[in-house]
């Protein structure tokens, strides 16, 4: 299994999570953007194996409404840089498979299996999606209200994307990484939102919080960013007790 970045990556994304104060500053943030461009429901079940191979690498696979897609560290020190999360994307069958599996014959799904890969987390995310530009670059506004199986509680949250072509090396990736961000900064602080938002849990971690604490315990270990996000779901004693770092245990 490919532990590298491909070359198949299709794009680098840079994508700040936030949740606005009330439901009046969210309907008026998004009133601001004019009417959504799109409105789809996605359907994601989410992959890995009883090791959680790709967890302990912050890589995720998904199959969302029928197609493969995968996020990968933009670069070698994590995926958390500054307010955002910034991941390259490797979309499609081939891609993921090449990614995953250089050498494999047959499908990938039939790969992913005999290696012992099975869904962990399923979400069907409801999506309205809003386009802005802003420094001549644009900006998705993602607001998803999610669910999980067996759960009447939905998650919301709303996402601001900046997208551009795949990183390669760190030090592209950071060049890249600023502009998107510097580009979303701008975008908040002209939409009067800037200062007035707190970054909210993703929708997977939210459902790990829920129904997964193994893998929880997990995420704590891969890096700081996971970590300080357990610690203020369980709290730092639970932290420190079932995921101690390195040299503690």
């Amino acid at each position: 299994m490919s532990a590298t970045t491909t070359a198949a990556a299709a794009r680098l994304e840079v994508e700040r999570k936030i949740a606005l104060g009330s439901a009046t500053e969210l309907a008026r943030f998004l009133s601001a953007l004019g009417p959504p461009v799109r409105r789809v429901v996605l359907h994601d079940t989410y992959w890995d194996d009883r090791k959680m191979t790709l967890v302990r690498q912050d890589q995720w696979l998904r199959l969302r409404n029928g197609g493969w897609e995968m996020k990968i560290p933009a670069i070698s020190r994590g995926s958390h840089t500054g307010s955002s999360s910034t991941y390259n994307e490797v979309e499609g069958e081939a891609s993921v498979k090449q990614f995953l599996f250089p050498s494999g014959e047959g499908t990938l799904r039939s790969l992913l299996e005999g290696d012992g890969f099975r869904v962990f987390a399923e979400l069907v995310s409801h999506r309205a999606t809003y386009h802005a530009v802003q420094d001549g670059r644009a900006i998705n506004v993602d607001v998803d209200s999610a669910t999980f199986p067996d759960d009447p509680v939905p998650y919301s949250i709303v996402e601001l994307e900046v997208l551009s072509e795949a990183s390669i090396g760190d030090d592209d990736g950071d060049t890249k990484v600023a502009a998107s961000e510097a580009v979303i900064d701008a975008f908040m602080e002209r939409m009067g939102i800037a200062g007035k938002t707190v970054r909210p849990r993703s929708k997977l971690v939210e459902y790990l919080a829920r129904h997964d604490e193994e893998r929880l315990v997990e995420l704590a270990k891969t890096c700081s960013k996971y970590r300080r996000i357990v610690c203020e779901l369980m709290g730092s004693d639970w932290v420190e007790e079932h995921a101690p770092e390195e040299g503690e245990a």
